[in-house]
């Protein structure tokens, strides 16, 4: 690929392609830049925290542990394309998913072991989940399902992927429960703007799609949602979620369903603003607005819009920190100012034409 950048009142200038030296390097990059991993790609509304590096298995250590907001635990490889072990990249993560699996019986003392880890850091595993997801009792029982099932979701990240790798990866997913992905990585600069380009490429997520999941897993939709909610959360509280996904449905182009073992949510997309959800409702009566997903054209013009007018409403104003990040928003702090919430989307999406998502300037 070639890529050619361009300053205004100046030539386009080619990025030069950049290789890897180690593939420790390419480990810490994505430690960094966890976004890389296309995870909202792979599952969509999802959001993603690295938990661990070099975590320890009888099949050897697992270079970058994750979680995703369900609890959902992601074992993610790196290897460079020049290495001689690349042909065995998948059977060396389904080797980790098969020794976390065995290993830990009890869900409970993996997430001991793994608190642990993290203590070394200065860190806790619960304060740890709930400074990424706003909650961590949630996404704990998610990860403790996950370990129980074996249903861990596998990343491959290479430099290049090899095209007998890419074939193998979408077989993989076609034929077996497993979830695999495989990321290509490319990386350019021009050196004398100290400037890094990243273009990742996901492949296996086209085939997933067509797969369902295994019957462990919750599926959610517009009546198991409901009921959970209204097992956990007063009157109030349910009206005001029925009213938010009464506009969304008059609203949105798509909603998505969320496949939480703990919880279920659903994500509403206005493909006039972004190809993913401008906001989350969970089924505990949580509202997210999904800032980490708006970050170029329209969307990031409506996130800032959003994240305006969001701090302008007095009980809303201490989650919201900054454009950046996602703000949560408890269900006892926005279902007294819904109809603000509502009132403020409809502005947002008024100074929005709509189109068809092939025009959105978010890709």
């Amino acid at each position: 690929m070639t890529i050619l950048l361009k300053w205004k009142g100046q030539r386009a200038k080619m990025m030069d392609r950049d290789s890897f030296s180690a593939e420790l390097d390419l480990q810490e990059l994505v430690s960094d830049n966890p976004d890389l991993l296309l995870i909202g790609e792979i599952k969509e509304g999802a959001e993603f925290l690295v938990l661990d590096k070099e975590t320890p298995t009888r099949a050897g250590p697992i270079d970058l542990l994750g979680v995703d907001s369900d609890g959902e635990l992601y074992i993610v490889e790196t290897k460079l394309f020049r290495n001689p072990d690349k042909r065995k990249v998948l059977a060396q993560v389904l080797d980790y998913g098969a020794a976390l699996w065995s290993t830990y019986e009890d869900p409970e003392a993996f997430l001991h072991v793994l608190d642990q880890r993290i203590a070394d850091r200065g860190r806790d595993l619960a304060g740890f989940l709930e400074d990424r997801f706003g909650q961590a009792e949630e996404v704990l029982a998610g990860m403790k399902e996950t370990i129980s099932s074996g249903e861990f979701r596998f990343v491959i990240l290479m430099d290049e992927a090899p095209s007998d790798l890419k074939d193998l990866v979408r077989y993989v997913n076609r034929s077996s429960a497993f979830s695999v992905y495989l990321i290509e990585l490319h990386r350019y600069h021009v050196p004398e703007q100290g400037l890094e380009v990243f273009v990742p490429k996901l492949f296996g997520e086209e085939v997933r799609k067509e797969v369902s999941r295994t019957a462990n897993r919750q599926r959610w939709d517009e009546g198991s949602f409901f009921r959970d909610l209204e097992q956990r959360a007063d009157a109030e509280t349910v009206a005001a979620v029925r009213k938010i996904y009464e506009y969304s449905k008059a609203r949105a182009d798509v909603i998505g369903w969320g496949t939480g073992a703990g919880a279920g949510s659903f994500n509403p997309r206005f493909l006039s603003v972004a190809k993913k959800s401008i906001y989350t409702v969970s089924s505990t009566g949580r509202l997210t607005f999904n800032f980490v997903w708006l970050t170029s054209g329209r969307a990031k013009a409506a996130r800032d819009q959003l994240w305006t007018g969001l701090k302008a409403i007095p009980q809303l104003t201490a989650h919201v920190l900054s454009p950046e990040k996602s703000p949560r928003f408890p269900a006892e702090e926005w279902v007294p100012v819904c109809d603000q919430i509502l009132e403020l989307l409809d502005r947002v999406l008024a100074d929005v034409p709509r189109e068809s998502a092939s025009d959105s300037l978010e890709k």
